[in-house]
């Protein structure tokens, strides 16, 4: 959540932009250094904000770390930007680290169901498949064992 100048209160995604320079945009920037900040003004004019711009050797020229409110904006913004003819883009929408942490905790957490069990005449059952008890009744930890019918 970022707070702009107008005081909205607006949810942000990340979102990597690779850029690759065509000939008229190498040709454009060698005249113009100062054009590369003009086209990051540009971003934030059509709804994005950048955050971080770094050049880079190899397949792409520029990689740019953007914010905008969801994946519309940026194609937006790189279609805009690509129909100038002065760059070619790919989009990647990043995901911060913690919240991958936390979508991996809850895969983890739903997998751990399966290892839940009953024991019922001595048959080891997983938890949901065919057992007497109502399953309302089943309150099982990781690895527990139920006893329900045993005094």
């Amino acid at each position: 959540m970022r707070l702009y100048p107008d005081h909205k209160a607006v949810s942000v995604r990340p979102f990597i932009l690779l850029s690759t320079l065509t000939p008229q945009g190498a040709h454009n920037l060698t005249a113009t250094p100062e054009r590369l900040f003009e086209v990051n003004r540009e971003v934030e004019a059509l709804g994005g904000r950048v955050v971080h711009q770094w050049a880079v050797l190899g397949a792409y020229d520029f990689l740019t770390v953007i914010e905008a409110e969801n994946e519309a904006a940026v194609i937006r913004m790189s279609t805009e930007l690509s129909a100038r003819g002065s760059a070619h883009f790919e989009v990647l929408p990043a995901t911060p680290i913690a919240e991958r942490r936390v979508a991996a905790a809850r895969a983890r957490a739903r997998r751990r169901i399966v290892y839940r069990s009953c024991v019922v005449g001595g048959f080891r059952r997983a938890a949901g498949s065919a057992c007497d008890t109502p399953a309302a009744s089943l309150t099982l930890r990781d690895n527990a064992v139920c006893t329900h019918g045993r005094s």
